[in-house]
């Protein structure tokens, strides 16, 4: 995972990749908490 904001990104669709990067983070956020409460919980 490279945290190069502005540039690597294909030109006509920066929204698109920027919508699935936060969907990719929220989502291991998400995983992260049910794993956690599967552990402790």
């Amino acid at each position: 995972m490279t945290g190069t904001a502005g540039s690597g990104t294909h030109r006509g669709e920066p929204r698109i990749l920027r919508v699935a990067r936060y969907a990719v983070e929220v989502l291991a956020f998400a995983a992260t908490l049910v794993i956690a409460y599967l552990v402790w919980g």
